[in-house]
């Protein structure tokens, strides 16, 4: 059977001085021509200083990276661009800083993009790292731990195999309660009253993953083309028919114990009316999930906000920590926490700017025609839009501003520390994870 996939593409003050002095070093990856660098990030000033010589021929995905604080592992879910495989890679952050000592070839299966589909995190305690993705065992995801340090470091453990439609995230989240053994991520399932066999092939619907094709191809070029725009040229085959609707599913909140008695015993966590939760990592301190999230406010917009998720006898409390002031726009699922220290790390930036009022698109050769507005973002030029207003324009990102690295209380929300500039996606030159290590090496 082909499978294919369909992509989805998916948010106490404390004294100054005490907590400079409390934090852990802060690392990330940054990807370069090729390989996967290895870098420390300054808090204060958002500088990526390079360690070691990285990893070559390594293609990453965002937020697929965790840390082993008792071994001093930068763990990373890479792609071999030279086997053509995925990955786990290990970088040392003890002396010599940087050095691969974990290199691993895992039997999972790429789809579309890089690291789509999948998680990754550690179980500190253990030393095992806990990976979901998919692989030929399975029609959705495969949920297994290797021991990077045992006798057999590629052996995979099977913790859990979930039946799923064939759509996967790209920019998923997980996070490793290392205390209670319980792996979180966001998964896409199969909606809610499904039956729980279930089965791609036989699912009710008019559905069958093999008919769908990973692309549209153009006659002449070109990659996304639909049906209706197809040109035929004379004495050319009828186009193929359009693909079947993807199958129904929901994207959820997936708690798989990792063990004791309830192992792979996994379970869908319903969210509260009103919430929605990613980009996870986990709180050591008061042993829960934290999170952004987003909040209603009375003029109808929203705003983000930092979310806790504590699982107790399996159920699960939730908790708005704080709204997250300042802030709007989010780079990928990248975040860390230093929970000693109280601090929510993530790449975050300002709401973007609103679309101004224009009186320039009739020089432009394009006048405006009736209910129509001339609106304009700097440095951009003007253009007319259905919209009675401008202000009824929701704002689009500037793509050479800078994302910030935003530096939130754990138990407020409220910025601990003044958040530098780091990276922009103009530039290219953000990291594409950061983690901090909590114990000092």
């Amino acid at each position: 059977m082909t499978i294919t996939a369909i992509v989805v593409l998916v948010g106490v003050l404390v004294g100054v001085a005490d907590a400079e002095q409390a934090r852990a070093p802060l690392y990330g990856i940054a990807m370069e021509t090729s390989s996967a660098q290895l870098v420390k990030v300054n808090p204060t000033t958002g500088n990526l200083t390079k360690l070691g010589h990285g990893a070559q021929n390594e293609l990453n995905a965002q937020g697929l990276a965790c840390i082993d604080h008792k071994r001093a592992i930068y763990y990373v879910l890479d792609f071999n661009d030279t086997s053509r495989a995925p990955q786990l890679i290990g970088f040392s952050l003890k002396a010599p800083t940087g050095k691969v000592v974990v290199d691993i070839t895992l039997d999972l299966s790429e789809l579309a993009f890089v690291g789509v589909g999948q998680s990754v995190g550690v179980d500190p305690l253990t030393g095992h790292v806990i990976i979901s993705g998919h692989d030929s065992t399975v029609q959705g995801h495969h949920i297994f731990y290797i021991n990077p340090h045992g006798t057999d470091p590629s052996k995979a453990v099977s913790i859990a195999k979930i039946a799923a439609p064939a759509v996967y995230l790209l920019g998923g989240s997980s996070a490793v309660d290392w205390d209670n053994k319980i792996f979180y991520a966001i998964m896409v399932l199969p909606p809610k009253l499904a039956t729980p066999a279930f089965d791609a092939e036989n699912w009710p619907v008019p559905y069958n993953a093999s008919q769908i094709p990973r692309v549209w191809l153009r006659p002449h070029g070109g990659t996304q083309m639909t049906p209706p725009a197809w040109h035929r040229a004379a004495g050319a085959a009828d186009p193929p028919p359009p693909p079947p609707p993807p199958p129904p599913f929901s994207v959820n909140l997936v708690a798989v114990p990792y063990s004791g008695a309830t192992s792979g015993q996994w379970s869908r966590i319903e969210y509260p009316a009103g919430k929605d939760v990613g980009t996870l990592a986990y709180d050591d301190t008061k042993k829960e999930i934290v999170g952004f999230g987003s909040m209603q406010n009375a003029d109808g917009t929203y705003s983000k906000t930092l979310e806790s998720i504590k699982g107790v006898d399996g159920k699960y409390e939730f908790k708005t920590i704080g709204e997250v002031k300042g802030f709007s726009g989010e780079m990928g699922p990248i975040t860390t926490v230093d929970s000693p220290a109280r601090i929510h790390y993530s790449l975050l930036a300002p709401p973007p700017k609103p679309w101004k009022t224009s009186d320039g698109c009739a020089a432009t050769g394009f006048p405006c025609v009736k209910n129509t507005s001339c609106c304009m973002m700097p440095p951009g030029g003007p253009a007319c839009f259905n919209v009675p207003s401008c202000s009824d324009m929701h704002g689009a990102p500037d793509m050479n501003a800078p994302f910030y690295l935003a530096q939130l209380s754990l138990d407020t929300a409220a910025e601990v520390h003044k958040a530098p500039p780091i990276c922009s996606i103009a530039a290219n030159n953000c990291p594409w994870s950061l983690e901090a290590n909590e114990v000092q090496t």
